[in-house]
């Protein structure tokens, strides 16, 4: 942005910079005056705005985000127009996208990134929304590195119900859109799931796995070109690259939900590599993971260097023509002292509400026990009490805000924003008792003031 060139003015907030610009829109941060908390204002762009099309788009983007009540999806305030000037006002988050942090991710980092978004897209997947635009430079980041799916600026609703392109036109980003997206077919979400497969490349190699010189080139390889073969240390993750990144939707995994499944699978597969006890898992388990992902786990003990597992009972079956392997193990769930003690310092931590420590603990113990059920349902539990409480500490700060807010706006004699702020957090915690109390003298001060307004006009009927 020149020095010369004004910001927009938008009322109910004071523009400061811009942020981001991309090719249809501009994103500013921005100041929200009646709650006096800094926003991300993408406002698009003017030379659009006569194209009904763009506008409709983008105005269903805000809809649609706003609509989508998930701790991964971007929240979106408000959305409008002024003055030719549509735009949105969402959350803002300093921590840039990332695409700015691949070059320093780990690979946990990566897998927890996917299973963040692909819980996300799950949510928007069962809301009838297919995002369509998955990439690196879409997935904001808070500082402390917590992913946010945002920009649903070409969403589409599951059931066709809002088509704002034309049968056959490709929407999307054509570094991560799939076969079907790019041939104008239709498309369901397993074209995200192709997206997050692409996604996932990207960030374990810094790199997209199809590449060339103009978008044409790039579709073709996308169309017809092998998946790219992964380094031998990452072999790992092949049969997760293979049911996301296959060409035809129908030898993909069939949902998001199954998608998750099958990450847990081969992370829990990835830390039995951290071991020393172990050199990894072998191409049929490779298989196997690939092959029997929709079921359970089975218990298995860690790999001995020997190779004998006398509790054990192998069944291999040889599917002719298949050119696989298929086997099952059984088991006792036994734990060695090593592994019984982690999980006891997890389940100590655990009910210290102190979950991070707890699953650092369930870590080590998936390295040594990868497969046994007490050490993956702890992993189950643990995850989601850990979701609930960030959840419940973002809902606690937001409300904290608001408290602060409706407050400062009251000592200031706006009475009408501060019931309205009031309003917002009783959305968030209906039994507040300092908002509520705060309603009850803002209420008691208007009538009040109501009365002595009544009081002035008959004292001057009387004159």
């Amino acid at each position: 942005m020149s020095k010369t060139e004004k910001l927009p003015i938008i009322p109910g907030y004071d523009v400061k910079r811009m942020i981001g610009q991309g090719g249809m829109a501009m994103v500013y941060l921005a100041e929200q005056r009646t709650l006096q908390r800094l926003v991300a204002l993408k406002i698009m762009s003017p030379a659009l705005s006569a194209d009904d099309t763009f506008t409709s788009r983008f105005l269903k983007e805000g809809a649609t985000a706003a609509n989508l009540a998930h701790p991964k999806i971007i929240k979106v305030f408000d959305s409008g127009v002024h003055d030719n000037h549509y735009y949105i006002a969402m959350e803002y988050l300093s921590g840039g996208t990332l695409k700015d942090k691949l070059k320093t991710l780990s690979i946990p980092d990566a897998l927890q990134i996917l299973k963040d978004m692909t819980d996300a897209l799950s949510y928007a997947h069962e809301h009838g929304v297919v995002h369509r635009d998955i990439k690196s430079q879409n997935i904001l980041m808070y500082p402390d590195g917590t992913p946010i799916l945002s920009d649903f600026g070409v969403a589409k609703a599951l059931d066709g119900s809002t088509a704002l392109t034309r049968s056959g036109m490709a929407i999307g980003s054509p570094g991560y859109m799939s076969p079907e997206q790019l041939r104008g077919l239709p498309i369901d979400g397993r074209t995200d799931i192709y997206a997050l497969g692409i996604l996932f490349y990207e960030m374990l190699m810094g790199e997209l796995p199809y590449q060339a010189t103009d978008q044409f080139a790039i579709a073709y390889k996308h169309i017809y070109d092998p998946i790219p073969e992964l380094p031998a240390k990452l072999a790992i993750f092949k049969p997760l690259l293979d049911k996301t990144l296959a060409k035809d939707p129908a030898d993909r995994v069939a949902d998001a939900k199954e998608l998750l499944a099958l990450i847990e699978r081969i992370e829990i597969a990835y830390y039995s590599t951290l071991t020393g006890d172990t050199k990894g898992l072998s191409s049929a388990d490779l298989k196997r993971i690939t092959l029997e992902h929709k079921k359970q786990p089975v218990d298995k003990p860690p790999r001995r260097r020997s190779y004998i597992m006398p509790t054990a009972l192998i069944l291999v079956v040889v599917l002719a023509g298949g050119g696989y392997y298929y086997y099952t193990l059984r088991t006792a769930d036994t734990l060695s002292a090593a592994t019984t003690q982690l999980l006891t310092e997890a389940n100590a931590a655990k009910q210290a509400g102190d979950y991070q420590t707890s699953l650092n603990h369930i870590a080590k113990a998936l390295a040594l026990a990868p497969q046994s059920q007490q050490v993956i349902a702890l992993h189950r539990e643990v995850i989601a009490l850990q979701s609930r409480q960030q959840q419940q500490q973002q809902r606690q700060a937001e409300l904290e805000q608001v408290r602060q807010q409706a407050q400062t706006l009251y000592q200031q004699g706006q009475l009408q924003d501060s019931l309205a702020a009031i309003e917002k957090g009783l959305a968030l915690a209906a039994d507040d008792s300092s908002l509520l109390t705060l309603r009850d003298t803002i209420q008691t001060d208007l009538q009040r003031q109501q009365q002595q307004q009544t009081l002035a006009t008959l004292q001057r009927e009387a004159e």
